[in-house]
C-alpha cells in the first residue's frame, strides 16, 4: 500500500514537473543549431493559474473534504444508541475451571 502512494506521487510529481518546465522559455541546442523556445508571459500566467487551482482540487480530493461533506448531509446514525450496553450494568462471570 505505502509502494502504491509512493510511486503514484512520484509519478505524479514528474508529469506536473513536466507540464510546468514545458512553459518555460528554454533554448535547446541541435547540431549546431540553437532554437529559443518561449510560451510567452500570457500563457505562464495561463498555465500558473491552471496549476494553482489544480494544485487545490488535488488537495481538498485527497484529504477527503468531499466525502466529509457528504457525510453532513447524512441522517446521523442511531447505531450507538441501539446497540451500547453500559459495563456497569453487566455481570461478567468467568467459569472456576478453565475449559482446554
Amino acid at each position: 500500500m505505502v509502494y502504491n502512494v509512493v510511486i503514484k506521487t512520484i509519478v505524479d510529481s514528474i508529469i506536473m514537473f513536466m507540464l510546468f518546465v514545458m512553459l518555460l522559455p528554454v533554448e535547446i541546442k541541435f547540431k549546431n543549431k540553437s532554437f529559443y523556445v518561449n510560451a510567452g508571459k500570457k500563457y505562464q500566467q495561463t498555465a500558473a493559474a491552471v496549476f494553482f487551482v489544480s494544485g487545490i482540487c488535488f488537495f481538498t480530493v485527497t484529504m477527503g473534504f468531499p466525502s466529509y461533506l457528504y457525510s453532513l448531509r447524512k441522517e446521523p446514525s442511531t447505531f450507538y444508541e441501539e446497540n451500547y450496553i453500559d459495563p456497569n450494568d453487566v455481570e461478567i462471570a468467568f467459569p472456576e475451571k478453565r475449559e482446554t
